[in-house]
């Protein structure tokens, strides 16, 4: 029977995938030295991941589809080993000249946990221990590099050895990462990077020169109070691919599009708009694959608030790997110790359920008592109400701007009284039309 099924706009090649899942499935893992049994989880995203292929228009060669696999997932679901694994499937295994792979992380202790696990393999394994004996493959510990060699005749009829590829680490903290050309980058743990730089050098344009390079974007969920990190914004990124896809398939078969998590809070009036402008977010080379409450239920705190956490089968839903390498025992014992107090129940949130969450010290206020302040999409109506209230009032603005205390800057808008044409008492969120005394015009 063939393995190649043509669409009209790509082409499911199955032995391209299965070939990768036998290469990753003579490696071993780390925690018990055996080879490789993939979960259903992991040899579904490497089947769709490099089985997936087009026809490239111009050369005619058929090449990878997706370049991005996003894979969002709670720790200790095995994310790191399998990118251990295809890192070093595309140092000497993808057929790419002069491959360079490099692990990117916060820091070099964490992009080490990828490259440690890499060269357990390739030690322990015997067909690749017997590569690192012959000198095919060579561990430069003191600079976390991985080279693989070929040996190739010299004029003088003797032989010497070349590096045709090269897997090493590069971390934030040593920040110069221009001039690279790599064929494939792994970011582990893209929500703990300290700013946006790394992963700037390491996408735009890093891969022009290669015909289908790759970038494998592992994140447990953040802890982002500000929802302005990296992190988050890739985050939100494959969220809108995704959704963006699911809401072309329920177009198509004649759906309800308020079964996207996405438009899930959109007002009627607005739904036309807000489907054009999420099915614009779709990019073709992105495979996203998202575990956890945030791609599950977003992030609005009382969509969350409803959810049963406590319910195992939701701690299935996002833990592909439970009941094999996570323990469903421990996770029971992690969740008895979690109800005990509200921080608890906010770990488990997060490092078991993959949720996005809130949990760094924030100058004096608390970001528990500062978010039963604050109005999520679902308090819409009420938000609309009581800004119609306020429409035309005096209001008066004040900003202390606390440029020798940092941290402590404020902002408060109050309404002039009764016999000065205000409503009395102090304003919510607004915005004025100009500094000073002014009419309320509209919410932030």
């Amino acid at each position: 029977m063939p393995t190649v099924t043509a669409t009209a706009e790509t082409i499911q090649d199955k032995a391209a995938g299965k070939f990768v899942c036998d290469f990753v499935s003579r490696l071993p893992t780390t925690d018990s030295g055996q080879p490789f049994q993939l979960y259903e989880w992991q040899r579904d995203a490497i089947m769709d991941f490099y089985g997936t292929m087009e026809d490239d228009l111009d050369t005619g060669e058929r090449l990878r589809k997706y370049w991005y696999l996003y894979l969002e997932i709670p720790k200790k679901n095995g994310k790191s080993e399998l990118a251990a694994a295809l890192g070093l499937y595309h140092l000497f295994a993808d057929g790419e000249l002069n491959a360079e792979v490099y692990v990117c992380a916060a820091d070099k202790e964490n992009a080490s946990i990828v490259y440690n696990a890499a060269v357990f393999m390739l030690t322990t394994a015997p067909w690749t221990a017997k590569m690192v004996a012959r000198g095919e493959l060579k561990i430069i510990e003191s600079r976390k590099r991985i080279e693989y060699r070929q040996r190739v005749r010299t004029g003088n009829g003797g032989h010497k050895w070349i590096v045709v590829g090269v897997m090493a680490v590069l971390s934030a903290e040593a920040y110069s990462k221009h001039g690279y050309k790599p064929s494939c980058v792994i970011f582990d743990e893209l929500h703990a990077q300290p700013n946006r730089d790394l992963w700037d050098v390491m996408t735009a344009g890093a891969g022009s020169g290669r015909k289908q390079p790759v970038w494998i974007v592992l994140t447990t969920a953040g802890d982002d109070p500000d929802r302005t990190s990296i992190g988050w914004e890739i985050h939100q990124k494959a969220v809108a691919i995704r959704d963006a896809r699911q809401l072309c398939r329920i177009l198509d078969n004649g759906g309800d599009p308020r079964q996207v998590l996405s438009l899930r809070h959109v007002d009627a009036e607005d739904l036309p708009q807000a489907e054009a402008d999420l099915l614009a977010q779709d990019m073709p080379n992105w495979l996203p694959i998202l575990y956890g409450l945030t791609a599950m239920y977003g992030d609005d705190p009382d969509d969350l608030a409803a959810v049963d956490i406590w319910d195992e089968k939701l701690w299935f839903l996002c833990n592909p790997s439970l009941g094999k390498h996570l323990s469903l025992r421990n996770i029971r014992l992690e969740s008895m110790e979690a109800r005990r107090s509200e921080a608890g129940e906010k770990l488990f949130r997060w490092l078991r359920l993959n949720q996005w969450i809130s949990v760094k010290a924030v100058s004096w206020i608390s970001l528990t008592l500062y978010d039963k302040t604050q109005w999520g999409p679902s308090k819409r109506a009420e938000r609309t109400a009581w800004l119609e209230q306020l429409k035309g009032k005096l209001c008066y603005g004040g900003v202390d701007l606390s440029t020798r205390l940092k941290g402590l800057g404020a902002a408060a808008l109050h309404l002039a009284s009764r016999r000065h044409g205000g409503g009395g008492g102090a304003a919510g969120p607004c915005t004025l039309s100009g500094l000073g005394p002014g009419r309320v015009s509209a919410a932030v």
